[in-house]
């Protein structure tokens, strides 16, 4: 192996030769995360089982030779192989509508299959999402190719999706989320707000899109006897409720939503600078 340095985007196509040498097909791919751009790459072994894409993002530097690239590479290929998945699997039907769900993110132009939300600026789309692995979570975008090949209508996948959504949301109290994460005695001693909500799925990955499931959002309302809920994107993975929208008014919780995202999230997990009031 030449020890050579260099750009990055120069290097590609060597990285790739080094990789094929050893029998790994690879791919380089630039990933849409919520309008950030990310350069990342998909390794298929010989068997065909292909890994979850590994992100090259301050993994690897301009300054590293060629050597040192393909290691790091292959090093973190290791960490995650053990999530792989055989490649004919994940574009199969019955794989697809199993695990076939609705995800959000900002308004974009991504050429993937989505639809409004009903949020303003916040878009609606189907991802499969597969969170059996022990290691991590496998998430994909779903595009019409992908429905093309695994035999799938649009409107067949988003009501699949709709359902798996409905299954998988989650709510919880502010005050048992806390618990859970700082122990009884901190939340007794700090004090929680007891009138926010935490809306979710199971994994808590990409579940902001739980506030979509009309039937759970209307149960809700019930539950808590009110026509109004204060909806605040916390991030793509949930999203708080305020059931109680006459202590707080829209635009104080939409500077909250503001300098939360501002001091808080990432760029590629904040959805929109504001809340949202819904009526029932």
């Amino acid at each position: 192996m030449k020890d050579t340095k260099g750009n990055l985007a120069m290097r590609k196509n060597e990285i790739v030769k080094e990789l094929e040498k050893i029998g790994l097909q690879a791919e380089w791919q630039t990933v849409n995360k919520n309008g950030v751009l990310h350069t990342g790459i998909v390794i298929v072994s010989q068997v065909g089982k292909v890994a979850p894409i590994i992100y090259t993002d301050g993994l690897v530097k301009d300054t590293d030779s060629l050597d040192m690239a393909v290691n790091k590479i292959l090093a973190q290929y290791q960490k995650v192989r053990s999530t792989s998945i055989d490649a004919d699997k994940i574009t199969s039907r019955d794989y697809v509508l199993e695990h076939i769900t609705i995800a959000v993110q900002k308004d974009g132009i991504e050429k993937i299959v989505k639809r409004e939300s009903g949020l303003d600026g916040i878009e609606a789309y189907l991802v499969v999402m597969d969170s059996s692995f022990e290691d991590g979570n496998m998430s994909m975008k779903v595009t019409a190719n992908l429905l093309l090949k695994a035999c799938i209508s649009e409107p067949e996948a988003w009501k699949r999706a709709e359902q798996n959504l409905h299954k998988s949301v989650r709510i919880q109290s502010m005050a048992e989320v806390m618990t859970e994460i700082m122990g009884e005695e901190f939340v007794e001693l700090c004090g929680v707000d007891d009138r926010m909500y935490i809306i979710s799925n199971k994994s808590k990955i990409k579940g902001a899109s739980a506030i979509l499931d009309k039937e759970t959002m209307e149960e809700f309302a019930k539950q808590h006897n009110t026509k109004r809920i204060a909806v605040l994107p916390s991030s793509v993975h949930e999203m708080l409720l305020v059931p109680e929208t006459s202590i707080f008014d829209e635009e104080a919780l939409s500077n909250m939503v503001r300098d939360v995202n501002t001091s808080e999230v990432v760029p590629e997990e904040r959805l929109t600078d504001r809340a949202y009031i819904l009526n029932f």
